[in-house]
């Protein structure tokens, strides 16, 4: 599964009264239909990072609705650790692109990672290829949604890249380095936007959709799957997505 096509998403997908910023599990829940999230994986801690290991090691996995369709997902937090990935964070993805591959439903991500956690050094960079791995795997069979919701940089580039549709909320970027290292290595001063803002990804073809926020992209991403089927082997059965 993959589409070309880049346009703004209408602006009907401006939430009416959302908070500018939602926390992860809110992204969650305004992606899935009342009622019908299930956190899953939420007792794993952090690893390699003592005192500062949290339960879930900075992202949520669930299960849940959309239009009482089920679909798995999740959301990386950013204020662990920036979002970066570590081994636990790696598992809980990998888990959920696998229950995904194995029930036969889509999956949707909002990402916002600083990369990998340099504290677990190869078991974070082994975490991605993991993770990549499914993302292959999933490939032509189930539908595959990230939502860019903030910085995505070095390793959680890739991911997205290989899912279906890419959202990028208007003020998120991705990058594989950033403006630092730019800087550093070639001199040149370039903002965050200018490397791998959402226009920029619209031009090269990376990202389909704009939205404004992150709200706007979980009712894009409902409103993707209502066109969608759940899987390679089965029709779509279009309709409207509820208000």
């Amino acid at each position: 599964m993959s589409i070309a096509v880049t346009r703004e998403a209408p602006p009907d997908f401006r939430p009416d009264r959302a908070p500018q910023e939602l926390t992860p599990m809110q992204r969650l829940e305004a992606l899935c239909d009342p009622g019908s999230l299930h956190v899953i994986r939420s007792e794993v801690h952090s690893r390699r990072m003592g005192d500062r290991a949290r339960a879930g090691d900075g992202v949520i996995g669930a299960a849940g609705r959309v239009e009482g369709r089920p679909v798995f997902c999740y959301a990386q937090d950013t204020s662990f650790a920036g979002g970066s990935l570590g081994e636990a964070h790696a598992d809980t993805v990998v888990r959920v692109l696998r229950l995904a591959g194995q029930a036969q439903i889509p999956v949707v991500a909002f990402i916002a990672s600083a990369g990998a956690r340099m504290q677990e050094g190869l078991a974070a960079l082994g975490g991605y290829g993991r993770i990549f791995q499914e993302n292959v795997r999933l490939s032509g069979k189930v539908p595959q949604i990230s939502i860019i919701a903030g910085t995505s940089a070095g390793g959680g580039s890739y991911s997205p890249a290989l899912t279906d549709f890419v959202v990028m909320t208007e003020d998120a970027s991705m990058f594989l380095t950033g403006p630092g290292i730019v800087k550093e290595v070639m001199g040149e001063d370039v903002s965050a936007s200018d490397l791998g803002g959402a226009r920029v990804h619209e031009r090269n073809g990376v990202s389909q959709f704009t939205v404004p926020d992150a709200a706007a992209g979980a009712r894009l991403a409902r409103d993707l799957l209502s066109h969608l089927p759940a899987n390679a082997g089965r029709d779509a059965e279009p309709h409207a997505p509820r208000p």
